[in-house]
């Protein structure tokens, strides 16, 4: 006989609160997950350089956004996209 094995592939989740945010946005998600983060606004243009990361532990990631003017703008992580807004 053979056998046969399913692997359910999970999707991975990041949290991003608070959205809206004013300043900082906290990342929740695997340390894999939040490796490199880039942030763009709704035209594709990059933001990245003006945010600053402020903290890194396990599973979370603090950005200050404060130099970004208010906005929507779109978190990238390794797999996932989210939309944040800036106020």
């Amino acid at each position: 006989t053979k056998s046969l094995s399913i692997t359910e592939h999970v999707k991975p989740e990041v949290s991003i609160y608070p959205n809206p945010t004013n300043d900082m946005v906290k990342l929740v998600g695997s340390l894999e997950e939040l490796g490199n983060d880039t942030i763009y606004n709704s035209l594709g243009q990059n933001f990245t350089q003006l945010s600053t990361v402020i903290m890194v532990s396990n599973n979370l990631i603090i950005i200050d956004l404060s130099n970004l003017n208010s906005g929507f703008y779109y978190i990238n992580t390794k797999t996932t996209t989210n939309k944040l807004y800036k106020q």
